[in-house]
């Protein structure tokens, strides 16, 4: 039973499944990613960013003492069309939220970004793997309120998201693959009031990740 077992496990790693037509004009592409872990650290000491594809608790002790919670998640689905074979363009959503409570007193920070946007994806199939390059631009807002006592501030921000890359994607089906890809990714937040021009932007190069599912319409 286990050498069939070994035997199984070894013919697995060793089988390439192939995307049968999942590239062809007219089908369709949708998935969740990751993207760089840019992080942001502005006015009001909240930390966010464009960590996408994820949950998480951190508690932060001081002397032993649990003082801060942070509780955020991040996501960013997407659906795409292939207007010809191998190229797919179509839109990225991003959902964002970050809450960090103060576990004295109960004062709150929460940030929250949410955007839309365009990308665009070329594949060069190869057989085994498919790799891509690819280029991606979304827009939105960041809003980011600090709740006081029974006092609540409430800032507004300007939001744009741009990047691109090179990558591979693995098959894990007929339909489903892992993707890879090292690129750069920068993160605009500017100030919406009209009373004074304020900006932040970061950018870096990483690694984003996600799996991607194609729905072929023949």
């Amino acid at each position: 039973m286990k050498k069939n077992l070994l035997l199984l496990t070894v013919m697995c790693m060793f089988t390439f499944p192939v995307l049968n037509g999942q590239l062809n004009k007219g089908s369709i592409m949708t998935g969740l990613t990751s993207t760089f872990g840019t992080h942001v650290m502005y006015e009001g000491g909240v930390n966010t960013g464009t960590n996408i594809f994820s949950f998480g608790v951190t508690t932060y002790k001081y002397d032993g003492e649990a003082e801060y919670r942070d509780i955020s998640f991040n996501l960013q689905p997407r659906i795409g069309y292939f207007v010809i074979d191998n190229l797919a363009v179509g839109l990225d959503f991003v959902f964002s939220s970050c809450n960090e409570k103060d576990l004295d007193d109960d004062d709150k920070w929460v940030v929250t970004m949410v955007g839309v946007g365009p990308f665009a994806r070329y594949y060069y199939p190869l057989g085994k793997i498919y790799p891509f390059v690819e280029a991606n631009v979304a827009f939105g807002s960041m809003t980011d309120k600090e709740v006081y006592d029974d006092d609540t501030d409430t800032e507004k921000y300007g939001l744009t998201i741009f990047g691109g890359g090179v990558g591979a994607a693995v098959p894990l089906g007929d339909r489903v693959t892992f993707d890879a890809m090292l690129g750069y990714q920068s993160f605009k937040v500017k100030e919406k009031d009209t009373e004074y021009d304020w900006e932040m932007t970061a950018g870096t190069f990483g690694l984003k990740m996600g799996f991607t599912v194609f729905f072929n319409s023949k």
